[in-house]
């Protein structure tokens, strides 16, 4: 089956919003993004999805939790950069370059300490995953490199 440009995009979205539901689930209520949820007034509502969703931390792994969300977050974001193209292209390689540099770069801007965030080796090895799976779905069922 073809990926086209709406499956890339639909995929990219729930691969996004997955990683963001593990972050609102169960990370460390003193990220920024909770100051916001407060702010707009729906932090009632994201304690309730926390303590109900409290009771199954325990049912995965750490890796879910702090190593899955930006591998999610990468993969996702190379399908939405990927679909804005209707054809493979090298602008789109190159912008897709660029967002795989900075993700990976910040990983170890953290290990270099100029990066807020913990350095864990699983971090960079599920984003390379995450990579090879995008592109590899980026590539499937289409033809040669074409210039818009």
């Amino acid at each position: 089956m073809k990926m086209n440009r709406t499956r890339k995009s639909i995929l990219g979205i729930v691969s996004i919003a997955i990683g963001g539901i593990i972050y609102i689930l169960w990370r460390e209520q003193s990220l920024l993004m909770f100051e916001w949820f407060k702010s707009i007034g729906v932090i009632n509502i994201v304690e309730s999805m926390r303590s109900f969703a409290d009771k199954y931390y325990s049912i995965f792994p750490k890796w879910v939790y702090f190593s899955l969300p930006n591998a999610l977050w990468l993969f996702g974001g190379i399908l939405l950069f990927a679909s804005i193209w209707k054809h493979h292209c090298y602008e789109q390689y190159f912008w897709i370059g660029i967002f795989v540099t900075i993700a990976i770069g910040s990983e170890f801007g953290q290990l270099l300490g100029v990066t807020p965030g913990t350095w864990d080796n699983s971090d960079i090895l599920f984003m390379i995953v995450s990579i090879v799976c995008a592109i590899t779905l980026n590539r499937k069922g289409v033809g040669n490199v074409k210039t818009l």
